[in-house]
């Protein structure tokens, strides 16, 4: 009996749950997790490899087409001519987001904003942090929408912090909560 009540709970849990991600975003709010390449350009890009890009956004969504966003990014980057050490630009961002009027079935946005970052050396056994620099980021993509509440949003961004300029070329999914 206690089994086919917990059964029983789960799927009704389970169904709650289901139906809660079908419907609508019932705040103004949004995270997007993002992954892909980071491309180094200029002085950097003479030094390094195409690395990796991992970023978070928090999103609120002030008016349909206007958004502020803060989140963290993390690139990593191989030294050319060296199998032990890496370079990682990691830290901080903020800004705006506008998205454009809906096209057939997605949403084209620019974006851009400050970064706060700080570069880091680092092997197998330690690691040599520099000291936190702004900059600055701008790019767009677009929002192709899955369900009310998911949607993919691929993006690519100029980023310049200091003397290390980078373009990030992400994969994301938007999550309205």
């Amino acid at each position: 009996m206690k089994k086919s009540i917990l059964a029983l709970g789960a799927a009704a849990l389970f169904s709650a749950a289901a139906a809660h991600a079908q419907s609508g975003p019932s705040t103004p709010l949004s995270i997007e997790p993002r992954a892909g390449l980071s491309i180094p350009v200029g002085d950097l890009g003479d030094g390094v490899d195409v690395g990796l890009a991992l970023s978070a956004d928090l999103i609120f969504q002030a008016t349909p087409q206007l958004g502020v966003y803060a989140g963290y990014n993390f690139n990593t980057y191989a030294i050319k001519d060296s199998e032990e050490v890496d370079l990682e630009l990691k830290g901080f961002d903020a800004g705006l987001r506008y998205s454009f009027a809906p096209m057939s079935g997605f949403t084209p946005f620019v974006k851009g904003g400050a970064l706060y970052q700080k570069g880091a050396l680092s092997d197998d056994d330690e690691s040599v942090d520099g000291d936190y620099e702004f900059g600055f980021s701008v790019g767009g993509g677009v929002d192709v929408p899955i369900t009310p509440r998911f949607s993919f949003t691929p993006q690519a961004s100029f980023n310049k912090v200091k003397d290390a300029q980078y373009v990030n070329v992400e994969a994301g999914l938007r999550i309205r909560l």
